[in-house]
């Protein structure tokens, strides 16, 4: 899906990189940023147990965001939100 991800940025955005790994290093990272802070990364399923989406997010605390009380600086960063293209805006 990372991959996937990816080609669909490179379609949209022309300063988006080619990966030659397939997203294996992104996906390191977004598991590693996951891990680290505190988040999950969700994977939603057809009927039949197939993957079609995933949507990754994680904890952070801005500490420079001075139009907030400092109680209130965290938040959640949404890192990746990907459905497979056959499954995009279909209702069911």
């Amino acid at each position: 899906m990372a991959l996937g991800l990816q080609e669909a940025e490179c379609r949209m955005e022309s300063n988006r990189a080619v990966w030659a790994d397939d997203g294996g290093a992104y996906t390191d990272w977004v598991c590693e940023e996951v891990t680290a802070h505190s988040g999950a990364i969700f994977m939603a399923e057809a009927a039949d147990g197939a993957p079609i989406g995933m949507i990754s997010c994680w904890r952070v605390e801005d500490e420079t965001d001075i139009t907030v009380r400092p109680d209130a600086r965290a938040h959640l960063y949404v890192g990746d939100i990907f459905v497979i293209e056959s499954w995009r805006g279909i209702s069911r």
